[in-house]
């Protein structure tokens, strides 16, 4: 009787969004045999996913964005890291070039400014799949999360860079706009999202009237926290849109290598 054909071995790694900071990884090994007296062996191989499925659509800012346990969501106690590629870029992955990033300026998270508003509506073309947290509920992470004023959503994108295209409404005056670097969800174990995901460092800020650019502006976080990170405009800045671009994130060590911003503000200082 002619020898079976064997099948190679396939190595999966998977992480534990709950593992300590040693992420130690268990290895899944999978292997195929092919019996027969077949001279060529057909080996099947199996790709394991990185993303949970989306939901059935957003929910209004009013709501909880905490739905039922979906087992179409994949949690992210289950999530690889897939390869994904990190440090600065545009959003497409290619360097951002030097020069065209506007002026730097310092953000200040103790700025308070007065009459504080929000972008009437956010896309994004880089959002992280719905996922479950540590107590099973789904949560979405669509772009007009960062713009709803609430603490324990975001938006997330599955690469170290990404962009917001934010739209203003009718057109504002503009002194601070400010954003939150980070994921600041904390589950009611205690896993804190905020240091499990990339945080901001840089993000660039340009404005729109009337589909034309009027200013540009990098905002610079020495050292990303969970409280708003407001800039003071160099010039007051008459817009109706913006987009608003990470250029460079923080928290290297971060267990999943995806940027978050859970909020996003904008100020007109000069409001009486």
């Amino acid at each position: 009787m002619p020898p079976q054909a064997v099948a190679p071995v396939v190595e999966l790694d998977v992480e534990s969004s709950s593992a300590p900071s040693a992420r130690p990884r268990r290895h899944l090994w999978v292997a195929t045999g092919v019996v027969g007296a077949v001279a060529g062996a057909l080996v099947a191989g199996f790709l394991l996913g990185n993303g949970g499925t989306a939901g059935s659509g957003r929910t209004p800012a009013s709501d909880a964005r905490a739905g039922a346990a979906s087992p179409s969501a994949v949690p992210e106690a289950s999530t690889l890291r897939d390869g994904t590629e990190t440090g600065a870029g545009t959003g497409d992955g290619t360097p951002t070039p030097n020069g065209t990033d506007g002026p730097e300026v310092q953000a200040n998270s103790t700025v308070e400014p007065d009459y504080v508003f929000f972008p009437t509506h956010a896309t994004s073309d880089c959002v992280l799949p719905d996922k479950k947290d540590t107590t099973g509920r789904t949560f979405s992470y669509e772009p007009d999360n960062a713009i709803d004023n609430r603490e324990d959503t975001a938006w997330r994108c599955k690469r170290p860079s990404g962009q917001l295209s934010l739209n203003l409404g009718d057109a504002k005056r503009l002194t601070n706009v400010g954003l939150v670097p980070g994921y600041t969800k904390t589950d009611p174990d205690g896993t804190d999202w905020f240091y499990k995901n990339l945080t901001v460092t840089k993000a660039r800020w340009t404005f729109f009237l009337n589909g034309q650019e009027v200013a540009r502006y990098t905002e610079v976080i020495d050292e990303p926290g969970k409280a708003m990170a407001w800039i003071d405009l160099p010039s007051a800045v008459t817009a109706d849109s913006a987009t608003l671009d990470v250029v460079e994130t923080g928290n290297p060590d971060a267990y999943f290598p995806y940027l978050a911003i859970s909020s996003i503000g904008l100020a007109n200082d000069s409001v009486v």
